[in-house]
């Protein structure tokens, strides 16, 4: 392991999120100095607007046409020429979004505050959902795509899960199935894998959907609180990320 933060000025924050692009690139999103790219061992800055906002950086995500964008506790924006250029639509801005992932329909998901999550495409909002429309008591908390589908993680512990038809966004566009997570509450992401695992991060434990229709509660994970990402890796480990017990 080599730990780049104890080599000078060049990782100065803690990091929230990280992402590998289609060219290779390592796109770095920090707590409190915005967007760092890595590529060819070397570190630049995206330059953040100077309102300094878009500092504190949650997730990243990119579309067809090698397009990053970024999810902030500012809202939504884009990567072009080295800056961040924010998303202009009141129902983003300033909003925090946790989540970003994109579909088959080059379509931006995103989760934001107060339980609402919504649908981009050409830097235009197509759609916002709030809870209410899926869940009786529960929040949307989180966000993930696979192909044509869009899964919701809760506050509780259902997941909808939207297999969309087209390119529309009502209700006539998808159909509506629920996944239970049982004992696994507060979905605080949802991870999918290349081969179609669901990987459910909660915080009381951790549950997965296998691509093959089985489904596991790890319950040796419930003794570890505020499980906060996974993914499997080719030998097909599974690695967690906890905010109180660390990997």
């Amino acid at each position: 392991f080599r730990n780049y933060s104890l080599e000078g000025d060049i990782i100065s924050s803690s990091i929230r999120s990280l992402y590998e692009d289609s060219k290779g690139r390592l796109w770095i999103g920090t707590n409190d100095k915005g967007v760092i790219c890595l590529e060819n061992d070397i570190f630049t800055a995206i330059t953040s607007p100077e309102d300094y906002s878009f500092l504190c950086i949650r997730d990243f995500a990119e579309t067809s046409d090698g397009t990053i964008y970024v999810a902030s506790n500012s809202g939504m924006a884009y990567i072009s020429d080295g800056a961040i250029v924010p998303l202009d639509n009141e129902e983003i801005s300033g909003e925090t979004v946790y989540a970003i992932e994109t579909d088959s329909y080059d379509r931006i998901w995103l989760c934001t505050t107060y339980g609402r999550a919504g649908a981009i495409k050409n830097n235009q909002l197509l759609t916002m959902y709030t809870s209410d429309m899926f869940f009786a008591t529960d929040e949307i908390y989180s966000i993930a795509t696979k192909d044509n589908k869009v899964y919701l993680g809760t506050s509780g512990n259902q997941i909808a899960q939207l297999t969309f038809t087209d390119e529309g966004t009502d209700s006539t566009s998808y159909s509506l199935k629920y996944l239970s997570t049982n004992d696994v509450h507060t979905h605080n992401r949802l991870d999918i894998t290349a081969d179609g695992h669901i990987l459910v991060s909660g915080l009381t434990g951790f549950y997965v959907y296998f691509a093959d229709g089985t489904t596991k509660e790890y319950t040796e994970a419930h003794n570890v609180t505020s499980i906060n990402a996974a993914t499997m890796d080719y030998e097909g480990n599974l690695w967690l990320a906890s905010s109180s017990t660390g990997v």
